[in-house]
């Protein structure tokens, strides 16, 4: 048996174990995060004025302070990744920024999980991508703006032209590569008073460099000078800038997924261009004629720079992919072992809890008209560990769950606290922040059996009779 095959079992059998969970209400089945978002490091390279944790000078040199340690990110990574399908390293900074972000990638690709890639684009380099696309599910890009002033407002410390070299060298490259191996490339935009009208201009860019996925969120506001930023000021505006928006990406097969138009709201795009209290308080008199440009590639990028860098990275993944096949007989055969026994531990656990739950299976596989099951993707499938090593539910609560520092995350995951938060998140008096979150779904208990029986391949899936 290959040495990932070891791990890909573990993760499917891990999946399995989280849909009977789900499934049955049984907090005593034992799981593991399907993800985990590593906080590792909160330093940032830009000073974006609407960041929560970098949008003022007193924050920045706060949070540019705070590491994770490298003996708690591996011992964290050694716990998790077995059985984790994906990872990130921090949303709340730059994780370019990571030291040895090289090696880090490398030692982690053991794991046979991928990393989903949160950045701002500016650091992207060929060295980098020579690591990070193998390792990569997807890569999201966040850009607040199509034009030079707006998204250099917007993103302090950025230079236009540089990053739309990075981001034309990051898509041609997955271009170049064979289609199993390419992550997908996103970008990401908070939508604000500053930057709404350019939501179409945005698509058009996303188009020109080779992205087909823009998403877009409205702004938090966490600065009180920011207040008329917040988009529920300006809803008929947003209305009329999001249908522009939507209709340019129909028009060029970009898949747009932004929030709804505000009911009974006429759009209009009538209004001032800057304000008090925004990023930008005036624009310039040509601002209309730039945002309106028709531009083709070439207008963007140095064409022919970006296509010799692009195939140097194809080149050395492909290059060392074929010396990791020719070498894999040297890995470290001791580890293979230790999973090897830690594959079979597991697969007599799965086992033995599908007889336990065998009756509720079949009855959610046969039966008809079934209640849904109230589900959060963090509660059950991931975790976020901070740099101090404190375990929380997700980015929007900040109680923490249990200490990584001084306890197995295993443990944590499955303890007392995730039990009682999960058990007062499906209760009548669910916690604050989960009221009306955005993430929360609904899901049938014959989905969660299906997708149980589905997870493993043929000598580990369970058939009801």
């Amino acid at each position: 048996m290959a040495y990932n095959d070891l791990y890909i079992q573990m993760k499917a059998i891990n999946r399995s174990l989280a849909a009977l969970k789900i499934l049955t209400g049984d907090e005593c089945i034992r799981t593991m995060p399907q993800g985990i978002s590593f906080q590792n490091t909160l330093v940032c390279n830009l000073r974006c004025p609407h960041c929560q944790t970098h949008g003022n000078e007193k924050d920045r040199i706060y949070y540019n302070g705070i590491r994770m340690s490298q003996e708690m990110l591996y011992r964290a990574a050694r716990e998790v990744l077995p059985t984790a399908d994906e990872y990130l390293f921090t949303v709340s900074g730059e994780p370019l920024t990571t030291p040895n972000m090289n090696i880090l990638l490398r030692e982690f690709s053991q794991y046979a999980a991928k990393i989903e890639m949160h950045t701002n684009g500016t650091l992207i380099t060929p060295e980098i991508l020579v690591h990070l696309l193998p390792a990569a599910k997807g890569i999201h890009v966040s850009i607040d703006g199509a034009t030079p002033f707006v998204l250099e407002a917007t993103r302090k410390g950025a230079k236009y032209d540089r990053l739309m070299h990075n981001i034309r060298l990051l898509t041609r490259s997955v271009e170049m590569l064979p289609d199993h191996m390419r992550p997908m490339i996103y970008f990401g935009c908070t939508i604000m008073a500053s930057n709404v009208r350019e939501l179409s201009a945005m698509v058009e860019l996303a188009h020109l460099l080779g992205v087909h996925h823009v998403y877009g969120y409205f702004v938090v506001i966490y600065h009180n000078e920011l207040r008329q930023e917040d988009i529920q000021l300006h809803q008929r505006l947003y209305n009329a800038c999001r249908q522009q928006a939507v209709d340019t990406a129909n028009r060029l097969g970009v898949h747009l997924c932004i929030p709804p138009a505000f009911e009974g709201v006429v759009p209009s795009l009538e209004g001032p261009l800057g304000g008090s209290e925004r990023i930008i308080g005036r624009f310039p008199k040509n601002y209309p004629e730039s945002l309106n440009a028709v531009h083709e590639l070439k207008d963007l990028v140095d064409v022919e720079k970006v296509e010799k860098q692009a195939m140097q990275v194809r080149d050395q993944i492909l290059g060392r992919l074929k010396d990791k096949r020719l070498f894999s007989g040297y890995r470290d055969m001791m580890g293979g072992v230790r999973q090897y026994i830690g594959l079979k531990r597991l697969q007599r656990y799965y086992h033995r809890t599908l007889r336990q739950h065998k009756t509720t299976l079949e009855e959610a596989l046969t039966s008809e008209n079934q209640q849904t099951i109230k589900f959060c993707e963090s509660l059950y499938r991931r975790l976020y560990l901070s740099p101090t090593g404190k375990v929380i539910p997700c980015c929007y609560i900040y109680h923490p769950l249990g200490d990584a520092s001084n306890e197995c995350i295993g443990d944590i995951w499955n303890g007392e606290a995730y039990r009682n938060f999960r058990a007062k998140f499906l209760s009548e008096n669910p916690p604050k922040e989960c009221i009306g979150c955005h993430n929360i779904s609904w899901v049938r208990p014959v989905d969660l059996a299906r997708d149980l029986c589905s997870c493993l391949n043929g000598n580990l899936v369970f058939r009801p009779t």
